[in-house]
Order: C-alpha cells, then sequence, then structure tokens
C-alpha cells in the first residue's frame, strides 16, 4: 500500500472513530468515513490485547495484505478506514481473516450515498 493510502495521524483516527460509523464481525471491526478524496485510506489498530509484538505485527501484515488486493478493486472508494483486530484475530487463519474483512469491506462501501453526505456533515472539524 502506498503513503497516501494509510491513516497514520492520531486525528485522523479520532475522526474516524467520532462518526459511529463502524460494522462489527466476530474477530474484526471497520470503522469509515468518506473523506471526500479520490482514493480510500486505511488504518490499523492492533492492541496489545491480541498478543505480542511478534503476533500483533503478524495480523497487521495479514490486513494489510488482503486490503491492498482491496485497494485496487475499489479504487475510487473515497473513505477513510480504520480496521480494529480483535483478541480473535491472533489465531485467525489468514483465509478467515481474508473472508472476514472482504465482508465487512463490502458493506462498508455499499452504504446509500445519502447516509454518507450526512456523516460528512456531522462530523466535526
Amino acid at each position: 500500500m502506498r503513503d497516501q493510502h494509510h491513516l497514520k495521524k492520531a486525528s485522523d483516527f479520532r475522526r474516524v472513530y467520532a462518526a459511529h460509523r463502524r460494522r462489527d464481525g466476530r474477530i474484526l471491526a471497520v470503522y469509515s468515513l468518506p473523506n471526500n478524496l479520490p482514493h480510500a485510506r486505511v488504518g490499523f489498530a492492533v492492541s496489545t490485547k491480541v498478543g505480542g509484538a511478534v503476533v500483533r505485527n503478524a495480523v497487521k501484515r495479514r490486513l494489510r495484505a488482503v486490503c491492498r488486493e482491496w485497494l485496487q478493486e475499489a479504487a475510487n472508494a473515497g473513505l477513510d478506514l480504520v480496521v480494529v483486530a480483535r483478541p480473535e484475530a491472533s489465531t485467525a487463519g489468514f483465509q478467515e481473516l481474508t473472508q472476514e474483512l472482504k465482508a465487512l469491506l463490502d458493506g462498508v462501501t455499499r452504504v446509500p450515498p445519502d447516509d454518507l453526505a450526512a456523516s460528512v456533515r456531522k462530523t466535526p472539524s
């Protein structure tokens, strides 16, 4: 993933969390917010509850791989996304992570445009 596709600043993460647009799965949660850019940006939150540094980094690598593929498919998504890994993600296989994340991302991108516009108006600056 290129740098333009990464969420890095804490303020960006807070803005996405504050929008309260979340899709939940068993091992992941995805927060989303329209970003008025021609491309999507993705950030990952993997807490110490998931495991030690080695396990957390392995989970992030797997999630980045899935998102890299998704970004190519949804080139014009125009969303900021935060993918939150739950503790169950540490024992999930790559296939399981892929299936759940793709299902959550597909659900996020199918939100009606009226809902997207309303969430942009509600976000604090």
